[in-house]
């Protein structure tokens, strides 16, 4: 059904903006984004 593919596409959207929050170690601290990953 069309309610079904917007449904779907709406989750699919919305996995891709998934944030997780953890606890970094200090050793992070003042590092550039790039330069952690």
């Amino acid at each position: 059904s069309q309610d079904m593919a917007i449904w779907t596409n709406d989750y699919m959207r919305g996995t891709g903006m998934e944030m997780y929050t953890e606890t970094l170690s200090t050793t992070f601290i003042g590092m550039p984004f790039k330069q952690a990953t």
